[in-house]
């Protein structure tokens, strides 16, 4: 019923077998989804995001913008100049009657996102419209 030697000492862990584990897998992209609604949108991403199984830190849903699809926009650039951690940006807004919905497009055409890492600019953030016509 257990061991024959008893008195049998432990070895001695080498520091190798005591180090943290790597990390298996890349962290996930962190995106940013600037929406023109302030509740509708928004609830129905978060929503989405839930089911999925998506982490809120990865995915961050924002509808604190005017309507107007050139609002959209100008907040998303200026939440990303804010804090440039992101790797994707989206903004989601309506067809509709809006006049700058042209506007709008190619100021995102126009406008290139620099991830940076401190000073340094480490690539560029994929900056795209998810428009509804």
């Amino acid at each position: 019923m257990g061991s024959d030697d008893l008195f049998h000492k432990r070895r001695k862990r080498s520091k190798e077998s005591l180090k943290r584990k790597a990390a298996r897998r890349d962290p996930f992209d962190v995106v940013l989804i600037v929406c023109e609604g302030e509740k509708t949108e928004p609830h129905y991403l978060r929503e989405m995001r839930d089911d999925l199984g998506l982490n809120a830190d990865n995915v961050v849903i924002t509808g604190d913008c005017d309507s107007s699809p050139t609002s959209v926009v100008a907040a998303a650039i200026r939440i990303f100049e804010q804090d440039s951690e992101f790797d994707s940006v989206f903004c989601v807004f309506d067809r509709d009657t809006h006049a700058d919905y042209d506007k709008a497009l190619n100021k995102l055409k126009e406008t290139t996102l620099r991830k940076r890492q401190g000073r340094q600019t480490v690539g560029q953030a994929p900056f795209e419209a998810i428009s509804s016509t």
